[in-house]
């Protein structure tokens, strides 16, 4: 018999572009990343501007308050630094990160650990609050893998309280996963 390992896939908002300079900055010397290159990060990040064109015509200059400037290696290294802490706190389940791909498992022996999953995803959603991260509740999905005997599958809930959508395919880092039943109720993954 294989185990139950419930599986929840959450989708940051524009992660690149909301990551507040001043958490990352913060986390950077936490990473005790100082000196000259903790410098130059700072400028990297600070009095950046922008301004937008539109049908021709050009906004005023505008400070860039947040984000990483993405198609940098450096963006992904900050953005990394940045969510690095994302699972400090979570007790019982394991977090995958791939850039802002983020999942969260555990093993469903018990009805009890669907409470402790519950209790961890919450955590994650503190976390996003606490660093001005958003997450995008419309493109959160649910999976559960392996026998399902005496445990119901039920969804998990979002920041708002909405049930997690539970899917039989999911795109995991753009692969679609196909979860399929065989005739003796094993679970096999494509």
């Amino acid at each position: 018999m294989r185990t139950r390992i419930d599986t929840i896939f959450l989708d940051f908002a524009k992660a690149f572009d909301k990551v507040n300079h001043e958490i990352l900055l913060e986390k950077v010397a936490n990473h005790k990343i100082k000196g000259k290159i903790g410098r130059w990060l700072q400028e990297f990040l600070n009095n950046r501007k922008y301004r937008v064109v539109a049908n021709g015509e050009m906004s005023d200059v505008q400070d860039v308050l947040s984000g990483v400037p993405q198609g940098t290696v450096l963006a992904a290294v900050l953005f990394v630094i940045m969510i690095s802490d994302i699972d400090k706190n979570v007790k019982s389940s394991i977090v995958r990160l791939f850039a802002d791909d983020t999942k969260i498992s555990l093993k469903i022996k018990h009805e009890e650990d669907k409470i402790k999953l519950q209790k961890d995803i919450d955590i994650i959603y503190d976390w996003a609050n606490k660093n001005l991260m958003q997450f995008n509740e419309n493109k959160f999905e649910q999976m559960s893998h392996g026998e399902t005997k005496n445990i119901n599958i039920e969804p998990y809930k979002t920041p708002s309280g909405k049930e997690i959508k539970i899917g039989a395919t999911v795109k995991d880092l753009g692969v679609k996963q196909i979860m399929i039943f065989c005739l003796e109720s094993t679970l096999i993954t494509l």
